[in-house]
């Protein structure tokens, strides 16, 4: 039976993860809740080693409310160090792994965190030494955590947590230097749980494929790791993105829902276009967030896989907007029809903080059950991220279309000033991302002293004929405006990406800079 995905949904009892992940462990115990590589757990072998983890942290000397830096990439130690924080009280600040030094020395910096907990032979946490005002700090390996583990566990008390606690830390999803750090309650985790399994039916049959990092919270519960536990299924942790190596897994374990980002799910379709023999039939749903998404690599998906996709549009600070898209609605403009629960508050504003008519851009802002209204140690530069009345302005811009729902124009901030026009850089890349011969393009505005700014389009193609010339005379054919047209062609290989895996545009302004001599109108 086909979900109602519009129907407003609230928990009748709120828990906080302690609560809920209690009664998955006595109801599931023998079941398998994680895979990762030769090693299976069972929900009661999960327990153990949370509470294993609890008592050594306790042990160290981590107390309830304190603050710790979790850095291990997508391991089973990532759910039994999380897991275990959580339950001894602390507060897991859930980090990246592929941060730089920089980045990890800007947490410690902006907090009173004082450890660190990372995986083995993890080279920028080994060079961290010192936080806020000199404060020394702990390091503990997972390696260490491992030798010290011991099999009495009574000794670990249950600490109190009130709903609106915080359960964690995690990095905003727009973050490009320095994190900002959004505190996510129990209640916020709850009602996405919640919300994500009633309407995306996961059940405990589910075999959840974790490609993503865990340390997103598309990996970890919008929806992700901790949505399956909920329901009682198994999660299979994948921390090599090779096709062969996934679609084995795929068939193995009986993959039937996973999350992607879009640039993955396009090296999906690319190996999916040989005969590779897989059978990936177990799957009935792709997920796919973190950036925007194009009608062709949701139709594509659909043809090879044969399953329902799920664009994916939100916020670590707590928006959440998703479509379905199947083989009855192929080739429609992509848009997000559905909240999570129905009970956000979801308007679009102009630069006066007025409402926009319908069919207007203007910026996407919402308040709800579990967005935010202020970061973790905000300063006084973060408030224009939140209006007076607790909205979270997202910075988007988006139009809403009464057939495909909220359409996300682009940032606008991305906004490209070439000559006084004002011009949207998501709309070319669509037009681009028609040819036939071009994987992906990706639109900046390059700093340009006759312009104001002028045009660049980076693309991904194998087509050596492609210039310049080519795509604006491809564009006018599709009946760009002149204006839109690009100044500045850069063939790329591979996309400079920031910190939390989105392309890195301002790294990309950098590179048009430096080829401004070539291929140049």
């Amino acid at each position: 039976m086909r979900m109602n995905y519009g129907k407003k949904l609230r928990p009748v009892q709120e828990k906080t993860i302690d609560i809920w992940l209690g009664e998955r462990f006595k109801a599931n115990r023998n079941k398998t809740a994680i895979v990762e590589g030769i090693n299976r757990i069972t929900y009661g072998e999960l327990e153990k080693k949370i509470n294993q983890y609890g008592c050594y942290f306790k042990r160290r000397g981590i107390s309830k409310g304190e603050l710790v830096v979790l850095r291990i990439p997508n391991v089973k130690e990532f759910v039994f160090g999380l897991l275990g924080l959580i339950k001894i009280g602390s507060i897991p600040i859930v980090t990246n792994s592929l941060f730089g030094e920089n980045e990890l020395k800007g947490i410690f910096d902006k907090t009173d965190a004082s450890t660190l907990v990372f995986y083995d032979k993890d080279e920028v946490s080994l060079r961290i030494h010192k936080g806020r005002a000199s404060r020394q700090i702990c390091k503990i390996a997972v390696k260490d955590i491992a030798e010290g583990l011991k099999e009495d566990t009574e000794n670990i008390i249950e600490e109190n947590k009130e709903l609106d606690s915080i359960a964690l830390l995690m990095l905003s999803s727009g973050t490009t230097g320095v994190p900002k750090l959004v505190p996510i309650t129990h209640r916020m985790i709850y009602w996405h749980i919640y919300g994500y399994n009633q309407k995306f039916q996961f059940t405990s049959s589910d075999s959840y494929l974790a490609c993503l990092p865990l340390a997103h919270k598309v990996g970890l519960y919008s929806p992700g790791i901790l949505n399956v536990f909920f329901a009682g299924g198994k999660a299979v942790l994948c921390s090599d993105l090779d096709c062969d190596d996934i679609f084995v897994q795929v068939e193995k374990e009986n993959i039937t829902i996973t999350a992607l980002v879009p640039t993955l799910a396009r090296i999906w379709n690319q190996y999916l276009n040989q005969e590779c023999g897989y059978d990936l039939s177990s799957v009935r749903k792709i997920i796919i967030g973190g950036s925007l998404v194009d009608e062709s690599l949701v139709t594509k998906l659909i043809e090879k896989v044969e399953c329902e996709v799920l664009p994916l549009y939100g916020a670590t600070e707590g928006l959440a907007l998703y479509s379905i898209y199947d083989r009855s609605n192929l080739g429609d403009a992509v848009g997000y029809h559905y909240s999570v629960s129905g009970y956000e508050e979801i308007r679009i504003i102009d630069e006066n903080g007025m409402d926009v008519l319908n069919g207007e851009e203007g910026e996407l802002i919402i308040r709800g059950p579990f967005t935010i209204q202020s970061y973790y140690n905000q300063d006084v530069s973060m408030k224009d991220k939140f209006t007076s009345d607790g909205f979270y302005r997202t910075g988007d811009k988006v139009r809403w279309d009464s057939t495909y729902g909220y359409q996300v124009q682009g940032r606008i901030t991305d906004q490209i000033n070439r000559s006084g026009e004002k011009i949207e850089p998501r709309e070319i890349e669509i037009f681009i991302s028609e040819h036939p011969n071009i994987d992906e393009a990706v639109v900046v505005g390059v700093e340009d002293f006759l312009m104001g700014e002028r045009i660049c389009a980076f693309i991904m193609t194998a087509d050596e004929k492609i210039n310049l010339s080519h795509i604006r005379k491809f564009l006018m054919e599709k009946g760009l405006a002149t204006y839109k047209l690009p100044d500045q062609l850069v063939k790329i290989d591979e996309w400079p990406l920031t910190s939390v895996k989105k392309i890195n545009r301002v790294k990309l302004r950098e590179i048009a800079n430096n080829t401004a001599g070539k291929e140049k109108i």
